[in-house]
């Protein structure tokens, strides 16, 4: 598109002939239900990254030699306190789901690792932490694929499903 590489834009899709797809039973509704599980994977100051994480509830500016602290705490609280208040509820009605996990999270919080696991929930790669990929060469995005692949199965046991 005007040299701009990627593929061609498709603003069409299937248009007014939708494919007709069958569920299994009939059913006419398909719910997919996912936890993101992530803290710990973000970018931090404390981390080694040389600048704080940019995604927070406050977007303000912080000396990146600092770390901080606000935004630390509400991914911390994920880890803490909001993975587990799911997965109670997610087991107390027998309710299957994905985790969408950084690697990097579940090896710093094996406790929820390991609830997943015992679970029978799905672990889906959501990398090793969170990276612009876009800003990687194809052999770096390919280590952190590898590293994320030996963190899960080193964590859990198992490769992860995608």
């Amino acid at each position: 598109m005007n040299g701009v590489p990627g593929p061609e834009r498709d603003l069409v899709g299937y248009g007014a002939t939708p494919p007709t797809g069958r569920w299994p039973g009939g059913a006419t509704v398909a719910l997919s239900l996912v936890l993101n599980v992530e803290e710990g994977s973000e970018r931090s100051w404390a981390a080694g990254d040389g600048v704080n994480e940019g995604l927070g509830e406050v977007p303000r500016a912080i000396d990146p030699a600092y770390r901080d602290l606000g935004t630390e705490s509400v991914y911390e609280y994920g880890s803490r306190a909001g993975v587990y208040r799911v997965l109670r509820l997610f087991d107390r009605l027998g309710l299957p789901m994905t985790a969408f996990a950084a690697a990097r999270a579940l090896e710093l919080n094996p406790e929820a690792a390991e609830w997943l696991v015992r679970s029978g929930h799905e672990i889906c790669s959501h990398g090793y932490r969170w990276a612009e990929q876009w800003t990687l060469s194809r052999e770096e995005e390919a280590a952190q694929i590898a590293l994320a692949v030996e963190t899960f199965e080193r964590v859990t046991g198992t490769r992860p499903a995608g």
